[in-house]
């Protein structure tokens, strides 16, 4: 066991050491951020102002502009698996790395996790810059940031799962990207990317608190910004859930999808 796991630690290793080697690059890819934020904190700081309001929603300027450097740099730090899994399904490159002694999901879940730490990481450094001079310091405790991390990284692993899962349909179809944009999509708009949930009106925010894409940027990022421990309990309790739901569809999806490889021959 302790070998299979080390296996897959050397691969989360390699890829981001191979990914580090480019870091101007990916660095440079991220400073889009900066617009971004920009726009963020001016928008926010203007509907603040002319609400003459301390807090909307919960949420002081502080925590939402916190809270927005945050969503935008996990969003930005997820890599397209999904595109990558549709090609090498077309390709047939799946079918060569089968008979490789790893597994194949846990190798990409390896490569996912390394790249999506490094872009988060990077975002965060250029987006929490802007908002810090904007806005000042983190809206986090220690603790927070501590159970945020957490959440994060179940956050990427349910993305992983949906995105492998998404990319395993071209088995069965000629092209994949109409889910993943509508995946995409969702996440954008019910995960909490451009706005907290709690900003959306009752029934929406009922609805979109529901769906697992809740769990994969806004429990998480909430929790840096929001922090309660009974909150954060719960969040962990439902991201296991979904996790281990999305893991076991991608797995039946999987084997269904390498036994026809195996009937036609590879």
């Amino acid at each position: 066991m302790a070998a299979k796991v080390a296996k897959y630690l050397e691969m989360f290793k390699v890829t981001l050491l191979s990914n580090t080697a480019y870091v101007y690059d990916v660095l440079f890819r991220q400073l889009f951020l900066v617009v971004v934020m920009y726009v963020f904190i001016q928008l926010w700081k203007t509907t603040y102002s002319w609400e003459g309001a301390v807090e909307i929603s919960g949420f002081t300027i502080r925590q939402m502009i916190w809270y927005l450097a945050m969503s935008e740099s996990m969003a930005m730090g997820m890599p397209r698996i999904g595109a990558t899994i549709d090609e090498e399904v077309k390709s047939g490159s799946l079918a060569y790395r089968l008979n490789k002694p790893y597994s194949y999901p846990l190798f990409h879940y390896a490569g996912y996790m390394a790249e999506a730490t490094l872009r988060f990481v990077l975002s965060l450094a250029i987006a929490g810059t802007v908002t810090w001079i904007a806005v000042g310091p983190p809206a986090f405790t220690p603790v927070s940031f501590l159970a945020g991390i957490v959440g994060v990284f179940i956050g990427f692993s349910i993305d992983y799962a949906a995105q492998f899962g998404l990319g395993l349909l071209a088995f069965w179809t000629e092209d994949t990207w109409a889910f993943r944009f509508l995946y995409q999509r969702l996440v954008m708009i019910f995960g909490g990317m451009m706005l907290p949930l709690d900003v959306f009106p009752e029934v929406l925010r009922k609805i979109a608190s529901a769906m697992p894409t809740s769990l994969i940027i806004y429990g998480p990022v909430k929790t840096f910004v929001s922090f309660s421990i009974s909150g954060w309990v719960s969040m962990l309790v439902r991201q296991g859930i979904w996790l281990a739901a999305c893991s076991l569809i991608v797995s039946v999806v999987y084997r269904m999808g390498v036994k026809r490889v195996n009937v036609q021959g590879g």
